[in-house]
């Protein structure tokens, strides 16, 4: 029988070769479709990977806020009470510069003297003397240089900001390190500060936005 049933599908094919060509170019589009399905998603998840890297650095987990905000004694009671070591709080908001440009920028507030686990890149391209400096020097932010360029900015110059809780005056002390396209884009319409700066602007005095997290696996396995 097998010999009969390959001579009749051969001769078949022969009679139409264009259903053969069909049926092989089915198999290669849905092929293609496939591989360039899981190429998206590998990129997408590259971005998303380099995107969190460039603020959060290495963190592994995130606590995030209600409507509320978190307590900032949450963070205290974790790091204190229950000997949480690696934690990283944050702040964030959205602000409108009023000069030169109307833009709507992300005001983000970090802790500046968080673990060397934490670095994030614009961290690691800097070093630490930004995040002092943000801590010594009242109301200081951190753009990226182009964003400065663009807006005619220059370092040493006072931002004026407008938020819920009013205008608010904050000195432009250095750039953000701009180490790849991805963060680059995630920079423009950023500014950096400390936490208690943020919280003063954003109205969010003894709240967070979030913590962020680094589980040390083999630590939490052993527990």
């Amino acid at each position: 029988m097998k010999p009969i049933l390959k001579k009749a599908s051969r001769n078949f094919l022969y009679q139409h070769p264009w259903q053969l060509v069909l049926a092989i170019l089915g198999i290669t589009l849905g092929v293609g479709v496939v591989v360039s399905i899981d190429l998206a998603l590998d990129s997408s998840l590259n971005s998303f990977t380099q995107t969190t890297q460039a603020l959060s650095g290495k963190a592994t987990h995130r606590i995030t806020a209600s409507d509320d905000g978190l307590d900032e004694k949450l963070y205290q009671s974790l790091r204190v009470e229950h000997g949480i070591k690696y934690l990283s709080p944050t702040v964030s908001g959205y602000v409108t510069m009023e000069k030169p440009s109307k833009n709507t920028f992300k005001l983000y507030g970090i802790d500046p003297l968080i673990e060397s686990t934490f670095q994030s890149s614009w961290q690691q391209e800097n070093g630490t003397s930004n995040g002092l400096r943000l801590i010594t020097e009242p109301n200081s932010v951190l753009i990226s240089q182009q964003t400065a360029i663009d807006l005619g900015l220059k370092l040493g110059e006072t931002l004026t900001v407008q938020s819920d809780t009013g205008w608010h005056e904050l000195t432009l002390i250095d750039w953000i390190s701009e180490d790849n396209a991805i963060a680059k884009e995630l920079m423009d319409n950023l500014l950096i500060t400390d936490i208690s700066t943020a919280q003063e602007c954003l109205g969010l005095i003894g709240k967070l936005d979030a913590i962020d997290v680094v589980v040390d696996q083999a630590q939490t396995l052993s527990d």
